[in-house]
């Protein structure tokens, strides 16, 4: 059986569809999962399927009921991830052809998990092929990684308990529902205060991922904090005529709260004012900072608030560090363009290892300088303190030379 299943997203599925009977159900899957476990039970005993979708199943929580039903009851013949290549023209979604069999064989399986180029899909395949057991299909996500790779991996997860494990609040920032109306600029800022300097009580410096960077960030705007508990009318006229100026698409729109003065209910709001851990969601390379004041942020950004029996800055060095960088790359998902997505999902399942309070206290005066630097000019070149924590990492996950290579080549 060959196929190109529809993409279509789980908010788009016709009602008509009963989805929920599909053993592979999730409530975000694409509908192309269904076509999967519908073309694989067509499949006679020694049937082959051959499918070429996207490939966010092998790592998104929503394909893993797929991966899952595959792996019970099929083997993988190959599975040639496409990553960062369009092949679609003007669709903008990273593809894999997946090449699987109801004849359980326990063979191994083909795998390409490669950029494809200039070269014919045979080269493709013959040049950056590699093998796996079909026991590694049992391992989620389904990351597609190098064998060397993935023993290194499995090394990283066992050096310490994840940041879930260890009661991290992972959060992300606030979506206002309309940031035309809600983020202000200095100069927006200036009027409404110059106007009742009791506006001042609203408004708070704001963050947007695009405004962190690696143990520095800024916060060049400000959002009108209007939380459920305040009457706007009421007691701040003069914001409430400023919001009032958006009209009715502002206030008929989805993301508001009791009054459409209001942002919509945060369950999480004092958390801003804590000590925290913050970060751009969609970036190569880790881009983690420390914020010890009232700052809030958008939801292009994510924050977390340290275990309490972790320091923040050892954990901040950890999480900017080269290992786990490499780590997030074997477990993360990509964006339509190949941009690794920090999120939730994948962070809150970094491994943190617990180290002697002598190399850890080295991590964090290594930490405390970069960050005094970057207070000064955060364009300064740090990459040399920066270097000397990835390689008290190396130590702390017990990590070869044959290690230390692979991650840096990373």
């Amino acid at each position: 059986m060959i196929g190109n299943p529809p993409y279509v997203s789980h908010d788009n599925i016709p009602s008509i569809i009963p989805c929920k009977s599909f053993e592979c159900f999730e409530a975000f899957a694409d509908i192309y999962c269904y076509f999967y476990e519908i073309g694989l039970k067509a499949l006679s005993a020694k049937g082959i399927l051959c499918f070429i979708t996207s490939n966010s199943f092998l790592r998104a929580n929503y394909g893993l009921p797929l991966r899952g039903y595959i792996h019970e009851h099929f083997d993988v013949l190959q599975l040639i991830d496409i990553e960062g290549t369009q092949i679609f023209g003007a669709a903008i979604v990273n593809t894999v052809i997946a090449l699987l069999t109801k004849s359980r064989t326990d063979a191994e399986a083909i795998i390409v998990n490669e950029h494809w180029g200039m070269t014919t899909l045979t080269d493709f395949i013959k040049s950056n092929r590699f093998v796996y057991e079909q026991s590694d299909f049992a391992m989620q996500p389904w990351t597609l990684v190098s064998p060397h790779k993935l023993c290194l991996r499995r090394k990283i997860e066992k050096a310490g308990n994840t940041l879930e494990e260890l009661g991290a609040k992972i959060r992300l920032g606030l979506a206002t529902g309309d940031n035309k109306a809600f983020i202000l600029d200095e100069q927006k800022r200036k009027k409404l205060i110059e106007k009742d300097d009791n506006n001042a009580y609203l408004i708070k410096p704001v963050i947007r991922g695009q405004d962190i960077m690696r143990y520095t960030h800024i916060a060049p705007q400000y959002i009108l904090l209007t939380k459920n508990d305040v009457d706007v009318q009421k007691d701040y006229p003069v914001i409430y005529e400023y919001l009032d100026s958006f009209g009715d698409k502002f206030k008929n729109r989805g993301a508001k709260g009791r009054h459409w003065t209001n942002l919509r209910a945060c369950a999480f709001f004092d958390d801003f004012k804590k000590g925290k851990i913050i970060w751009i969601e969609l970036t190569d390379n880790g881009r983690f900072s420390y914020s010890n004041t009232e700052e809030y942020l958008l939801n292009s950004a994510y924050f977390l608030i340290p275990p309490t029996q972790i320091d923040a800055k050892y954990l901040l060095g950890l999480l900017n560090s080269s290992v786990i960088r490499f780590y997030i790359r074997q477990i993360a998902a990509t964006s339509g363009m190949g941009t690794l997505r920090w999120i939730n999902n994948y962070v809150k399942q970094i491994p943190i290892p617990i180290a002697d309070q002598s190399i850890q206290s080295r991590i964090v005066s290594l930490v405390e300088a970069i960050l005094k630097i970057k207070a000064e000019d955060r364009f300064t070149d740090t990459s040399h303190l920066e270097y000397d924590i990835d390689c008290l990492f190396y130590e702390i996950f017990s990590l070869t030379k044959e290690d230390v290579k692979i991650v840096e080549s990373n």
